[in-house]
């Protein structure tokens, strides 16, 4: 018995560690997207960069607390997104090409690309706020 209770215990510490990345997001839908914030789609991408804005890629997943708090921060916000930026949120689960495309390995990761389509820089658990994401968008500003 001792040794069945030592084997769940590790097992579950095991998953806390691993952040059970292999558990699918639950849909994550902005009730109502802006071209400054919106859900991933390729034309989505091609729109903003055509638009030379600077696109700022949030990879979230439901279960990450950190994740779900920076979307309810930019949703409140999201009037404040300066024209020439957009945040696209894409769900960590579901987008295995374009996690692969950007080298994203863990969720609550941020990637910053130009207006000429160059990734300039990818932050994984750095944003926590609208104004975070901002303010790496302004650092970046001397690509």
């Amino acid at each position: 018995m001792k040794k069945l209770a030592l084997i769940l215990w590790l097992s579950f510490g095991f998953l806390a560690l691993t952040g059970c990345n292999r558990w699918p997001s639950e849909p994550y839908i902005i009730e109502n997207p802006t071209d400054n914030f919106q859900e991933y789609s390729d034309t989505g991408l091609e729109t903003a960069l055509a638009g030379e804005d600077t696109v700022v890629l949030y990879f979230w997943a439901s279960r990450c607390p950190g994740c779900m708090a920076l979307k309810k921060d930019i949703i409140a916000k999201s009037d404040t997104i300066p024209d020439g930026i957009t945040i696209m949120a894409a769900d960590f689960d579901t987008a295995t090409a374009l996690k692969e495309l950007y080298g994203v390995t863990k969720k609550h990761t941020t990637v910053y690309i130009s207006p000429d389509g160059t990734v300039a820089t990818k932050n994984t658990n750095k944003e926590h706020s609208l104004e975070d994401i901002l303010a790496g968008v302004e650092e970046l500003d001397n690509w």
